[in-house]
């Protein structure tokens, strides 16, 4: 897509008459959906990762013990499907027309994906809550329906698409383990219950083949060991339907937001390629313990390391002087990988014996996963999507008639400031809180990241309501510089 960029804090007109604001927005929707519908998925993120740092104030052995009980199990669904799933699904829904040119296929089916997904999560992270299983499996029965929709809404858009690319490639690899993940995440609750009902079921009907093979999925995962499945499990979801997706989508839009230089197709062709790998090697090597996991978690980590290389390129490369704040965050997100990438290498050793110390470990490689790397990466992103939503739906028809607002000028940098310096902090005491076993440190930094993501909620909903630009005062509006973003 070709059209013009302001400079930071002014507006840009493109060549068919629509409009974007300052350098470092996202591209102009023409083809996005209704604004309402990413906005309900971010309510819902934004509502659940509020709730995460509750749990852990009422439950802070969740990291300071071992990480196999049914609260830790709660609150990590509530983190990953609740925050991480609604911030991924809603921003999806929102860029995926936008890069690709073409039109979601169909809103109506995105909305019936909310509601699923949000009665599929809130039930399972209350049933995990009470230990019920088969309700488990009743609520991510509801949530799988969900990302069925979600598939068939998203893979009908890209293949409508006029161009395929690397981006449409990621997508279907990244659905793809969403399905995966949502498929083994079921048989381990079917594994836990007896369905009784399955052999008066016909296999010929639909209902029937789908309870049998959830039966049989069943039956063959409870010959693992349920540690191994439980980590094999976890390890599809962030690796496969998360990380990937991350790093493809980083590909296309640092760039953008930068004005930094483009990687080259093939360069991400291979990245991709070798994650897809990495993480269906490991799924099944972690599954049966096997020493070659060490293997493919090198590959993955070599994927990571030409990543790296790749972003330290675009963000040396930019044409833009200074990176905003929001992007910084983003950023921030991503140098995450680095120790996550060395404790992955130290966890997959062979011959690893499951010590105290070692569980330690454990809990903060989720811990670094969950509310470092994603975290950061959806906060700044947040802050990228949401000014510019509200931006669009206020001003985008007043540009040329009035002096508007640029992005950053819709929420308070102060506050943004603030909410990363807790969130860090909060990071910094969650750490010693782990590994010390020390259940006050583990409060303590539950509050503080707490009070960062209230920070920002409150910001982000700050910048949808607030009016910059008052009756009868302009508000300065910086000469438009014509760059060409692609």
């Amino acid at each position: 897509m070709k059209g013009n960029r302001a400079q930071e804090g002014g507006n840009a007109r493109g060549a068919g008459g629509e409009v974007a604001p300052a350098s470092g927005a996202l591209p102009v929707p023409t083809h996005a959906p209704s604004v309402s519908l990413p906005l309900r998925f971010f309510a819902a993120g934004l509502l659940a990762v509020l709730i995460v740092p509750v749990g852990m104030l009422l439950r802070p052995e969740v990291l300071s013990t071992y990480h196999y009980n049914q609260y830790v199990i709660a609150l990590t669904h509530l983190t990953v499907l609740g925050w991480m799933g609604s911030v991924v699904f809603g921003a999806l829904y929102q860029l995926v027309p936008v890069v690709l040119g073409t039109r979601l296929a169909s809103e109506r089916a995105a909305r019936w994906h909310f509601v699923c997904h949000l009665v599929g999560f809130a039930g399972m992270v209350w049933m995990f809550w009470r230990w019920d299983p088969k309700q488990v499996g009743h609520f991510g029965s509801v949530l799988a329906l969900g990302v069925g929709l979600a598939t068939w809404t998203l893979i009908r858009t890209v293949w409508r698409a006029p161009r395929r690319t690397w981006m449409s490639a990621v997508l279907a690899s990244a659905l793809f383990w969403w399905g995966a993940v949502v498929t083994v995440g079921l048989g381990v609750a079917a594994a836990k219950c007896t369905y009784e009902s399955a052999a008066r079921l016909n296999p010929a009907t639909p209902l029937g083949a789908l309870v049998h093979a959830l039966e049989a999925t069943a039956t063959y995962l409870k010959g693992f060991d349920q540690i191994a499945l439980m980590h094999a499990h976890a390890h599809l979801g962030l690796v496969g339907a998360f990380l990937l997706l991350l790093i493809g989508m980083s590909y296309k839009l640092v760039p953008m937001f930068t004005l930094g230089p483009n990687v080259s197709a093939g360069r991400v062709w291979l990245v991709i390629g070798l994650l897809d790998l990495a993480t269906a090697g490991s799924f099944l090597t972690i599954l049966h313990r096997s020493p070659w996991k060490l293997a493919f978690t090198v590959l993955g980590v070599t994927a990571l390391a030409l990543y790296g290389w790749d972003m330290m390129k675009i963000v040396r490369g930019r044409r833009r002087p200074r990176l905003d704040l929001p992007m910084r965050y983003f950023l921030a997100g991503l140098l995450w990988l680095v120790p996550l990438a060395g404790l992955a290498l130290y966890l997959s050793r062979p011959g690893l014996t499951l010590t105290v110390r070692v569980g330690q470990w454990e809990n903060v490689y989720g811990l670094w996963a969950l509310l470092g790397l994603f975290s950061f990466s959806l906060v700044g992103m947040l802050y990228k999507i949401v000014p510019f939503l509200a931006w669009y739906r206020r001003y985008a028809a007043r540009v040329g008639l009035e002096p508007v607002p640029g992005l950053q000028d819709l929420y308070h940098e102060g506050w943004l400031r603030c909410g990363l310096g807790l969130h860090l902090a909060g990071m910094l005491v969650l750490t010693a809180g782990t590994l010390g076993t020390n259940t006050s440190l583990v409060r303590c930094g539950a509050a503080l990241w707490g009070a960062a993501m209230a920070v920002h909620g409150i910001n982000l909903a700050f910048a949808w309501v607030r009016r910059p630009v008052a009756a009868g005062r302009a508000v300065a509006v910086r000469t438009a510089q014509p760059v060409s973003v692609s």
